[in-house]
């Protein structure tokens, strides 16, 4: 209680609570700009070009591996057969295991998931408010 009643310790502990509160509420709402961490996304998009085109488990194949400074996108081809809801909605873990680090560092934007079956083309996209 005797740190309460120092003015500087009160000032101090102010400013603290604040800086907190605001950088926590940055990374919710981005209210303030924090500068980016360097990650290792340019890495990841290098290793998953290096291998198409690659056959998923669930039945499509990831054909394209796009980047253009902000947003990542997969484009997928699937069959007539496959469920697209399923495939859409599925892996959410996943998807935030390889993306995750770099959605919150604000490396990268978001990521679109292009899934393209006989003509259509239906997109989820992966920002770091569901990778939470």
């Amino acid at each position: 209680m005797q740190a309460f009643r120092d003015r500087r310790l009160q000032v101090v502990g102010f400013a603290g609570a604040t800086f907190a509160s605001l950088y926590f509420a940055s990374e919710q709402i981005d209210a303030l700009a924090f500068a980016p961490v360097q990650g290792r996304v340019g890495e990841t998009i290098a290793e998953l070009r290096a291998t198409l085109p690659a056959d998923q488990s669930d039945g499509t194949v990831l054909e394209d591996v796009g980047f253009d400074g902000r947003r990542v996108t997969l484009t997928f081809l699937g069959d007539a057969r496959l469920d697209m809801r399923m495939i859409r909605d599925s892996g959410r873990d996943e998807k935030c295991k390889v993306w995750g680090r770099s959605l919150r560092t604000r490396e990268i934007g978001s990521v679109e998931y292009r899934y393209r079956v006989e003509g259509s083309t239906s997109s989820v996209f992966i920002d770091r408010s569901v990778c939470g």
